[in-house]
């Protein structure tokens, strides 16, 4: 129990360190190019944006289509 409790929590680091760092970067790289850029949070709020939509698709062919790709495997 303990084992899956610790894996949860380190994808959950993991992942709040790669937005950290994608932030991060994009930071740099803006000031590289001379700009401000983007606030280093700027990652999180589009990761949120993203999980706030209700659908990311327009119809049930595009759901459809996504099932049918894991026909595949």
């Amino acid at each position: 129990m303990m084992a899956v409790l610790r894996v949860f929590l380190f994808g959950i680091f993991a992942i709040f360190i790669g937005l950290l760092f994608m932030g991060i970067g994009r930071k740099v790289i803006a000031r590289i190019q001379l700009r401000y850029g983007p606030p280093f949070y700027q990652a999180f709020i589009d990761v949120g944006k993203l999980f706030s939509r209700k659908s990311i698709t327009h119809n049930f062919v595009m759901d459809l289509g996504m099932v049918m790709s894991l026909g595949d495997f």
